[in-house]
């Protein structure tokens, strides 16, 4: 989790923030009377930059583009996939071999 300096200050400055935006992400122009619907990004990436000029208003999904992340299940998801595409790029190099094996010897064992 990430720990931010003077949250009061950044608390505040998102709240005047949402309300100068009328609770609208800056990106995709979604209303939300919610909340936890809208986050506040930090448009230089400095956790401790709380200044109105710094903070972006944006859904949760605009949001994650940003980071160019996705929901907690899809890592898990994720690394799943991978291994067993890595299980896969292996169970082909073992049958490329076995199928090279029956081109070079047609007779032979595998």
């Amino acid at each position: 989790m990430i720990k931010y300096s003077d949250t009061s200050t950044m608390k505040k400055n998102f709240a005047i923030r949402k309300n100068q935006e009328k609770h609208t992400c800056q990106m995709c122009r979604h209303k939300s009377d919610w909340p936890w619907d809208l986050h506040v990004h930090h448009i230089d990436g400095k956790k401790w930059d709380h200044s109105l000029k710094n903070l972006l208003v944006v859904c949760s999904k605009c949001h994650a583009k940003i980071h160019k992340q996705t929901k907690p299940w899809a890592y898990r998801k994720t690394a799943i996939l991978k291994k067993r595409i890595k299980d896969y790029q292996t169970e082909i190099k073992r049958l490329s071999k076995i199928l090279k094996t029956i081109e070079d010897n047609p007779l032979a064992e595998y």
